[in-house]
C-alpha cells in the first residue's frame, strides 16, 4: 500500500498492475495464431449476426413484400390483358354490325312518332293472325272508329309531347289463338311497343257471328327527337 496525504490505496487498485496484464495478453495473442483465428472467427460471427438481425432481416421483409406486390401486379396485368382483348373483340364486332345496330335503334325508337307506319304494321299483323280491328286510336287522332277516348288538349297535350311518347288504344276480335298471336306480334315489332292494358270479353250481338272473342288494350310507343343545337335552332 502507498501513503499519499494520509489516504491509503489498496494494491489491487493500482493502474500499473493491470497495464502489465494487458501487455501479457497482447504478447500471448501475438504468439498464438490459433487464438488470433478463433477471435477473428468469433468476431466475424457476431458481426454477421448483428447485421443479419438489424439490417438484412428488414431488407428481407421488404423484398418479400415487393415480391408479393409483383405477383399481384402480374395477376392484375393478366386480367387487364384479357379485358383489353375482349374490348378489342367487341370493338371489332361493333365495327362490323354498328350500322345495322344504328338502323335497328332508329326503327325501335325513331325521331318522330311515325304513327302511320305503326298503324300499317298493326294492320299487317292483324291480317296474319286472322284478327279484325274494330277500333284503333292514336292519342287525339282516331285512325279507325268514330270516336277517340284518348283526346288530349291544352296543357295535357303539351305535356305528352314533351315526354316524347304516344299512347294508343285498340279493339280487336277473333279466335283466342288469333288474338294471343296478335298481342305477341305487337310486342315483337321492330318498334318499341309497351302494352299497358289488355282485356278480353264476349263480343256484342252485332259481332258475335263474326268472331267468338273480343279484346281491347292500351299501349305506348316512344320516339326520340334529335337534340336541338344553337346552329340548327
Amino acid at each position: 500500500m502507498s501513503n499519499d496525504g494520509g489516504n491509503v490505496q489498496p494494491k489491487w487498485q493500482e493502474p500499473r498492475l493491470y497495464t502489465g496484464y494487458l501487455k501479457d495478453i497482447q504478447r500471448f495473442y501475438a504468439r498464438e495464431p490459433i487464438i488470433q483465428v478463433s477471435v477473428q472467427l468469433v468476431l466475424s460471427v457476431f458481426t454477421v449476426a448483428f447485421f443479419t438481425f438489424f439490417a438484412i432481416r428488414p431488407t428481407l421483409g421488404t423484398i418479400t413484400t415487393l415480391l408479393k406486390k409483383i405477383d399481384d401486379l402480374k395477376t392484375t396485368s393478366t386480367k387487364l390483358d384479357a379485358k383489353i382483348a375482349q374490348l378489342s373483340q367487341a370493338q371489332q364486332i361493333l365495327a362490323e354490325v354498328g350500322s345495322q345496330l344504328e338502323e335497328l335503334s332508329h326503327k325501335a325508337v325513331p325521331e318522330n312518332p311515325e304513327v302511320d307506319r305503326l298503324s300499317k304494321e298493326i294492320e299487317a299483323i292483324a291480317n296474319e293472325n286472322d284478327v279484325y280491328i274494330t277500333s284503333l286510336e292514336f292519342q287525339a287522332s282516331p285512325l279507325v272508329g268514330e270516336k277517340s277516348s284518348l283526346v288530349n288538349t291544352g296543357q295535357g297535350a303539351a305535356k305528352k309531347q314533351e315526354e316524347r311518347f304516344v299512347v294508343f288504344s285498340f279493339a280487336i276480335g277473333g279466335s283466342q289463338q288469333g288474338i294471343i298471336g296478335f298481342l305477341e306480334d305487337l310486342e315483337n315489332l321492330d318498334r318499341v311497343v309497351l302494352l299497358t292494358k289488355v282485356g278480353f270479353s264476349i263480343p256484342e250481338t252485332t259481332y258475335r257471328k263474326v268472331f267468338p272473342l273480343a279484346a281491347s288494350g292500351r299501349a305506348t310507343i316512344y320516339y326520340l327527337p334529335p337534340v336541338a343545337t344553337k346552329e340548327n335552332g
